[in-house]
Formats: C-alpha cells, structure tokens, sequence
C-alpha cells in the first residue's frame, strides 16, 4: 500500500508540473505577443520621430530663407527712401531760386 501511494503522490506532482509547465508555456507566447505588439508601437514611434525630424528640419530651412528676404526686403526700402529723397531734392534745387524770391 505504501508504493501504490507512493506512485499516486508522484503521479500528482508530475501532472502538477506538467501544468505549471503549460502555464509557463502560454506565458511566453503572451509575452511573444505582446513584444510583437510592442515592436510595431516602436516602429510607428520611429516612424513619427523621423518625420517630426524632417518637419523641423524644412521649418529650419525655410526661417533661414525668410531671414535672408527680410534682409533683402530692408535693404531694398532703404533704396527706395534714398532714391526718393535723392529725386525730391534734384527736383526741387531748380525751384529754389523761385521760391527763394517768393519769400522775399
């Protein structure tokens, strides 16, 4: 009597670690499913910093050309005033003489 409870109790544990085993089993394909889950979220991740990197990087680019035709922009203005000045005092040293007498 003493074997057959022997075998029974070992019979018991055998089945008990082929069901922990089991457990353990599907634990590791839960976990596989979700590092493969895991793995597309970081692809997609990777995915966006690249493009936020791209964006900022055509942003950067396009400040420097606005810098650049802001400058371009003064630069022309201060032309322009300086021609207008230029023109209004060639146009007006011919009328000096007249206007000088008018005032007298």
């Amino acid at each position: 009597m003493d074997t057959i409870s022997e075998i029974q109790e070992r019979h018991d544990a055998v089945k008990e670690i082929e069901k922990n085993l089991l457990e353990l089993h599907q634990v590791f394909l839960d976990m596989a499913a979700l590092v493969e889950a895991q793995g597309q979220q970081l692809n997609n991740i990777e995915s966006h910093v690249a493009k936020a990197s791209s964006f900022v990087r055509r942003g950067t680019e396009q400040l420097q050309d606005a810098r650049e035709y802001q400058k371009s922009s003064r630069k022309w203005t201060c032309y322009a005033i300086i021609l207008f000045i230029v023109v209004f005092i060639l146009l007006l040293i011919p009328a000096l003489p007249h206007i000088m007498l008018m005032l007298k």
